[in-house]
């Protein structure tokens, strides 16, 4: 019709063109964070982040004489923390990744944001409070009986049995 009365066609107006873009965006194939989930999306909760009176209460909560496994969590947990850790960097770690001396020398590898893949070294220091991570990964290691030069994962799975828990040999 507009060709009939001498006006431009319709698709070439700007207006039209920038709907039909804007349309194209929200209507495309659904995708990972794209298309029309952007449109029905509902908004996500963020996670409450953790704060030292929640691992303080952790460490509370397992008492004076806890298992391996509880002193393997709060080894992560509190290492994590202090050392503002990835978990994929924490379940790469090995035991010769790990220097005591005065306070600790955690040293990554590799990480998400390694762009150059140089790796890193993290001082962690003792504070000789309740939820020090130098203390907990110490006990973590004697219970655990962890040899630190051995190239072995440094969190690995516990097994359980009648004399108590133990590391997995491979893991």
């Amino acid at each position: 019709m507009h060709r009939v009365a001498g006006l431009p066609p319709v698709g070439e107006s700007p207006l039209v063109q920038e709907t039909a873009q804007g349309l194209r965006w929200l209507l495309a194939k659904p995708t990972v964070g794209g298309g029309l989930r952007r449109l029905l999306a509902k908004s996500k909760k963020r996670k409450e982040s953790i704060t030292a009176e929640m691992l303080k209460s952790m460490v509370k909560s397992v008492g004076l004489t806890p298992s391996l496994t509880e002193v393997r969590l709060l080894a992560v947990c509190l290492l994590a923390f202090a050392g503002f850790m990835r978990c994929d960097e924490l379940v790469k770690l090995q035991c010769k990744d790990i220097v005591n001396d005065e306070g600790m020398v955690v040293n990554i590898c590799s990480s998400k944001t390694d762009q150059f893949r140089e790796g890193a070294s993290l001082i962690i220091a003792r504070s000789r409070a309740l939820t020090c991570p130098v203390d907990m990964m110490q006990r973590y290691c004697s219970m655990a009986k962890i040899d630190l030069t051995s190239g072995a994962r440094l969190f690995r799975g516990i097994v359980s049995a009648k004399d108590g828990e133990r590391l997995q040999a491979n893991g």
